[in-house]
């Protein structure tokens, strides 16, 4: 797939938040969805979460579903 600079990206499948990096290097907005609680340590370090962020401008939210 693709997408155009300025779109946003859905990864219904986050993993380890690889397309969600990919899609801020590129300028585009990225929402992801992952049900394995095991990938937040991979997703937060990937992204810079919790710590010196690669992207100061961006905003990142995770999120617990709990139903």
């Amino acid at each position: 797939m693709y997408s155009f600079w300025g779109e946003t990206v859905l990864d219904p499948f986050l993993g380890t938040g690889t397309t969600a990096l990919a899609a801020e290097l590129e300028g585009r907005d990225s929402v992801g969805y992952e049900i394995n609680g095991g990938f937040r340590p991979l997703i937060e370090a990937n992204l810079g979460l919790g710590g010196a962020s690669p992207f100061p401008a961006a905003e990142a939210r995770v999120g617990k579903r709990t139903t």
